[in-house]
């Protein structure tokens, strides 16, 4: 697999996921960030009608005003990036017993810290907020991965009940889903590592940029056609966002398509 990264040149003319929003430099002692790529409102996607987002929803607000998420965000983000308002009450009328199933899951299993797998279990910060929500709601939560840009077929095959793992909320959300609120943001950006003489997008000629083949990285970096024209090699890595910190750190790419939490989660 390494030896085929120089050898796969990948043409990249996916439409801009659309989204909005983002803080944090994202520079640290070991990486650089060279272009930041476009700015994200995360939230949840359900089946459209599905009551399930308004428990989902309502869960989240118990959880807010308890402390549970910004403790999360700061076990993982190592601030409080959360979004989410507050309701002490917003579960006030839920019935655990008669409500109780188990709610599936999809996440994607190679996007730390959001989401992914350790040990062989589903693991992040959106694994964990997720299981605290099933348990709010006395439901049992089962993880299934996937790839959060096909969040539609997904919900729409019936193979989740829920797409939970960085996923942007659409500009123009399909009528075929519903969302939750946002509940954080996100950044999209280039990095290489810290000393590799890359500057910027215009001191990538001669490199090898690469970007997992999640339709997420994808959408974001066709956006921006200096930087999709600037590397000699833009190489697609199946194994997601964290396989291309390793293919970074290994030297075996010159510069990734991650994002701002990656990249603290990774240094």
């Amino acid at each position: 697999m390494k030896k085929q990264f120089r050898a796969v040149i990948c043409v990249l003319c996916l439409s801009l996921l659309p989204a909005l929003s983002g803080c944090r430099t994202g520079n640290t002692s070991k990486y650089h960030v060279v272009a930041r790529l476009s700015e994200q409102k995360l939230a949840i996607a359900f089946r459209a009608g599905d009551t399930a987002c308004d428990a989902v929803t309502n869960a989240l607000a118990v959880l807010e005003d308890r402390g549970d998420v910004s403790r999360l965000s700061r076990d993982w983000f190592d601030d409080d990036l959360s979004r989410l308002r507050g309701d002490e009450g917003a579960l006030d009328d839920w019935d655990r017993e008669a409500s109780a199933r188990v709610f599936i899951v999809g996440y994607d299993a190679a996007h730390l810290p959001f989401s992914g797998v350790e040990d062989a279990l589903p693991t992040g910060f959106d694994v964990e907020l997720a299981r605290a929500v099933c348990q709010e709601l006395g439901w049992t939560a089962r993880f299934i991965a996937v790839d959060v840009s096909n969040a539609l077929v997904e919900l729409k095959s019936g193979n989740v009940d829920c797409v939970w793992g960085a996923l942007a909320l659409p500009e123009s959300p399909p009528p075929e889903l519903s969302f939750s609120p946002v509940y954080m943001n996100n950044t999209l950006v280039v990095a290489t590592l810290l000393g590799s003489g890359i500057s910027g997008k215009n001191t990538l000629g001669g490199k090898t940029l690469a970007v997992s083949e999640s339709g997420l990285f994808y959408f974001a970096l066709s956006s921006d056609s200096s930087i999709t024209s600037a590397p000699d090699y833009i190489v697609v890595l199946p194994g997601g966002v964290d396989d291309c910190f390793t293919a970074l750190d290994a030297g075996e790419v010159d510069a990734i398509v991650t994002d701002l939490a990656g990249i603290e989660y990774h240094s």
